[in-house]
């Protein structure tokens, strides 16, 4: 069981008797007070959407919750708030949602037709009829002079101000406002002025000094003199066969689903009969594969939403990306050099493939020069979720990306506030690196399901020796637990959710070690850069800004051009997950560091209710990983759980040698265990403690300096 502790928080966890709950930074311990929610006594269903009480609202967990106070009240569809009405036009549009088939009323130039027991509506260009059951235009033409001699074919005459067109043999008219053109075919246009538009016979057309020229059809007719009349509902979403049509600003935006479209959910469906692949690197690669397995895990998440700018990526992360830390000493650090608003060179050396999403991604918004609401110096990676709205909604809402750089951890491992050792009900370490994992999950959860495609990259190495710091707990921190010892493990947690998640991820620890200082300033923090960190040669790549920005642009750059472009995956699986989880068949730990990311609500393994090196109850389902050492191991071992509809989900860590059999046990830990292990074959257990589901177990080597790792396995937390 686990115990874990945030500032005045504490989780209890297998000893509740009643089950244990999430316990988070209250509001006032953040500084702000949340207004109360309206009291709704009617449940709902998972997805749904209402305005009421002058509020949007959710159903999460089939209860509402408000995400939207309105300021001029609900829109008439009772889904969304109502626009600030025209004070010289005021709204006629009815406040019920649902009407009867058939139904039409017309007012104020908008006419609003019943179909499907939900109202639509139509702008009329030139008012309502009379009797308000129809558009002018829908009223038949007035009588003008008409030739009652037959015509032919198609012919088409302009006189008097009175265009004719022969169908069918007879004479069809058209009054011309401006009289008629001089080819005495085509009405007249009014005179125009350079940029001036007009809208006439359903095409929007613009002046360009001296004639009108096209400038769009208009499939649905004119709205105005500036704009066509819109082709489908702000928001609405169908199947087209294969296609997916989202309407966005007036108009259909279109994703083609590989696995077809399912109707009744309005999604693409999520199918991938490719094979994920472990993320290993090394040997000079240090960026995981874009395979065709991650390039489908892509395509399902752009699915989810299809209104996103394709050409739009957001930074969300600490001052590694923050466009104005330190007083401007690292504005130019993280994307910005590629900007074409900044007086830095772009040095490809030979990259010539990476300008076409360099150019792309400053077309409609320049997403690498933007000061990002969601990456701000010194925060972990719950500065996401403060404000209201949120950090991370607010840079959304800001951008519209369809991609996200997501870079969080160098401040979640405390910077010298937490040691290994447990003082009271703080457990340092190990409950942020539980805390981060669950934080990080928290944050894509929220862009994947948003249709923002997350590229990770991670935590880069931290040499600093806090030793003036105090703890937590209390007291100078101890030397063996600077944070330096940590970081690998809290990297490899990055690695893990990336692999779990099959996203692209870069090994920016791995990275960064053999460059010169590691790739980090005088700081012991911040990363080196050239005089241009877009600067790519192989002088250039000597600096750990550089080496990030081309890790960022590379996978960028992959990743806009299979999803969105649609070309063929440029990588091929390094080496599949070996083994089931069960005894027969366990998880094979083939190299370090490893990772390996389940769900043990889904395990049907089931041999250990307690294990001889503990009296603690494991009375759920276990997986089981086998490790070979050929030669003794300094090791860092781990596994961090999650959260579920049922709360804290809690797996604990067991170490058996030679065999699976709890009489076997050698070591066991809540989170974590360190130290070192004599050659040999061992069995690690994941087992249940309370309230099985995802969890993320990992294995990697302590560096060499690191002294906690020298004595025998043992519990950290």
């Amino acid at each position: 069981m686990k115990t874990g502790f945030w500032t005045y928080s504490l989780i209890l966890a297998c000893i509740c008797t009643l089950g244990c709950t999430e316990s988070d930074v209250s509001a006032s311990e953040e500084g702000k007070q949340e207004e109360p929610e309206p009291q709704v006594e009617s449940n709902c269903e998972v997805d749904e959407v209402a305005c009421f009480d002058k509020a949007v609202h959710y159903c999460e967990n089939g209860e509402w919750v408000r995400q939207e106070k309105c300021q001029y009240g609900c829109h008439y569809n009772a889904m969304e708030c109502a626009a600030k009405p025209d004070e010289k036009d005021p709204d006629p549009k009815p406040v019920d949602k649902v009407c009867t088939d058939g139904d039409v009323q017309c007012a104020d130039g908008v006419l609003m037709k019943c179909e499907d027991n939900a109202w639509s509506e139509s702008d009329c260009p030139h008012g309502c009829n009379e009797e308000g059951t129809a558009c002018k235009d829908d009223q038949p033409e007035p009588p003008g002079p008409i030739d009652q001699k037959e015509c032919e074919g198609d012919a088409v005459v302009c006189e008097d101000g009175i265009k004719k067109t022969c169908s069918d043999g007879t004479w069809k008219t058209e009054n011309c406002e401006y009289g008629c053109h001089e080819n005495g075919v085509d009405c007249a246009e009014p005179a125009c002025e350079v940029g001036q538009l007009l809208c006439a016979d359903d095409q929007l057309k613009k002046c360009n000094g001296t004639e009108w020229v096209l400038e769009m059809p208009c499939d649905k007719g004119c709205k105005s003199n500036e704009a066509c009349a819109a082709v489908c509902r702000e928001g609405e979403i169908v199947c087209d066969g294969d296609m997916l049509k989202t309407c966005q600003n007036d108009a259909w935006s279109e994703i083609k689903c590989d696995n077809g479209c399912d109707e009744s959910t309005k999604k693409c469906i999520e199918v991938n009969n490719n094979v994920p692949t472990r993320y290993i690197t090394g040997s000079g690669k240090y960026d995981t594969p874009i395979t065709p397995y991650v390039v489908q895990q892509m395509k399902n998440i752009m699915a989810k939403n299809g209104s996103r700018n394709n050409d739009v990526i957001i930074k969300v992360g600490d001052s590694h990306y923050d466009a104005a830390i330190n007083g401007g000493t690292l504005t130019y650090g993280f994307m910005r050099c590629f900007s074409n608003n900044v007086n830095y060179k772009v040095t490809l050396d030979g990259r010539d493939y990476l300008q076409a999403a360099i150019d792309e991604f400053q077309k409609t918004k320049d997403s690498f020069i933007r000061d990002s609401e969601a990456a701000v110096g010194g925060q972990s990676t719950r500065y996401s979720f403060l404000g209201t709205p949120t950090h991370l909604t607010a840079e959304i809402n800001a951008m519209n990306p369809r991609f996200a750089v997501f870079g969080h951890g160098s401040n979640d491992i405390g910077n010298g506030s937490f040691t290994y050792t447990k003082s009271g009900n703080v457990m340092g370490y190990a409950w942020a690196l539980e805390d981060y994992y669950r934080q990080v999950n928290k944050a894509l959860d929220q862009m994947i399901e948003g249709g923002i495609i997350p590229i990770i990259q991670g935590i880069a190495p931290n040499l600093s020796e806090p030793a003036n710091i105090n703890y937590i707990g209390g007291g100078p921190i101890d030397k063996r637990d600077y944070p330096r010892y940590i970081v690998p493990a809290f990297d490899a947690v990055s690695r893990g959710i990336a692999e779990a998640r099959q996203l692209p991820w870069f090994d920016t620890y791995n990275a960064f070690w053999g460059l010169p200082g590691h790739g980090v300033r005088s700081d012991h923090v911040h990363e080196t850069q050239a005089d241009s960190p877009c600067d790519f040669t192989a002088a250039g790549l000597q600096f750990g800004a550089n080496v990030r920005n081309l890790s960022l642009i590379e996978t960028l750059s992959a990743s806009w051009k299979t999803v969105v472009k649609g070309e063929a995956a440029p990588g091929a699986v390094i080496e599949p997950f070996k083994g089931n989880g069960s005894k027969d068949d366990p998880f094979v730990v083939t190299s370090l560091p490893f990772t390996h990311s389940a769900d043990m609500s889904k395990s049907t393994n089931k041999a250990f209710d307690k294990y001889s090196c503990s009296s603690t109850a494991e009375p759920g389902a276990e997986n089981y990983y086998k490790l070979v050492l050929t030669e003794k191991k300094r090791l860092k071992m781990f596994v961090v759980s999650g959260r579920n509809a049922n709360g804290e989900v809690d797996q604990d860590i067991h170490v058996l040698k030679g065999s699976i059999d709890a009489n076997q046990c050698i070591t066991r830990a809540n989170i974590l265990l360190m130290g070192t292990l004599d050659a040999g074959t061992y069995y690690i257990s994941i087992d249940t403690c309370d309230n099985p589901g995802q969890y993320l177990m990992g294995v990697v080597e302590c560096l060499s300096d690191d002294k906690r790792c020298d004595d025998p396995l043992q519990s950290f937390g």
